[in-house]
């Protein structure tokens, strides 16, 4: 009990200081830095001789505002019920054991999160029925491709990871970019990769569950306290990614809502 509370506790601190964007802890170094960022962005705006009105002017392309924007309201929320969900399932498994029903509400989510960039298995890897004439060495082995390490993995995780990236995360494609834009590309890099390995990892070690009791057949099944166990570390995983992120949910909007000339930000 007194691990949780200081874990919790330790959470709300990383959760605070990610969010904590004032300029209070700016050094003057800082400040030259972003001084000349906007010096740069003012007069890439300036139109050179012979240059026509119609040309985008020191603009990039990407609108970064609803990048990120798309990034917090795509994930923001749906990380908060799955840690609901997860908490749900620890409660009823320590009770009940493992709940069909609680887990099929894991797996539908996990897939809303992976589908958009997860190629299924083919018919080689067994499920249900098809796993008949298949050793207990052979399933357990179709069930090791459910790792974020696997091949499959890997190339879900790098599509997953370019999905918001408007450049490639390479010097010969943001060079030409001026500091703000390649920052700005990088820091939607960063959140992007942090997001999408711990969904995968949650999501991988879900479907593998399913998929030992009521896909693969494989026999002696973990005990209750090992789906509690199970549950537990994947929502803590979840938790700290939402810390890391610094996002809160009523802050995913702005309330009341902006006026005509203003826009709403959303920390990230």
């Amino acid at each position: 009990m007194k691990h949780e509370y200081e874990r919790t506790s330790a959470l709300r601190q990383l959760q605070r200081r990610r969010r904590n964007h004032d300029l209070q802890a700016s050094s003057f170094s800082d400040a030259i830095s972003m001084g000349q960022d906007v010096r740069d962005r003012l007069l890439s705006l300036i139109l050179k001789p012979g240059q026509p009105l119609t040309m985008h002017v020191g603009c990039a392309g990407p609108d970064w505002i609803n990048i990120m924007m798309d990034i917090v309201l795509r994930y923001g929320e749906p990380i908060r019920e799955w840690i609901c969900m997860l908490e749900d399932a620890i409660y009823y498994t320590s009770k009940k054991g493992l709940q069909p029903g609680k887990l099929a509400e894991l797996r539908d989510i996990a897939h809303t999160f992976l589908v958009p960039f997860l190629q299924y298995l083919d018919s080689s890897f067994c499920y249900g029925t098809s796993c008949q004439n298949k050793s207990q060495g052979e399933r357990r082995r179709d069930l090791e491709v459910w790792t974020l390490s696997s091949p499959l993995g890997q190339k879900t995780l790098e599509r997953c990871q370019s999905s918001y990236i408007p450049f490639s995360h390479t010097a010969e494609t943001t060079d030409n970019l001026l500091p703000g834009d390649r920052l700005l590309n990088a820091s939607i890099a960063n959140t992007t990769s942090a997001i999408c390995r711990v969904i995968i990892h949650v999501g991988f070690n879900i479907e593998r569950l399913w998929l030992t009791h009521y896909g693969s057949n494989i026999d002696a099944p973990p005990t209750s306290t090992s789906y509690t166990t199970l549950f537990t570390s994947l929502r803590n995983t979840l938790q700290e990614l939402e810390s890391y992120l610094g996002w809160v949910s009523e802050d995913m909007s702005c309330t009341p809502g902006c006026s005509a000339d203003e826009i709403c930000y959303v920390p990230m």
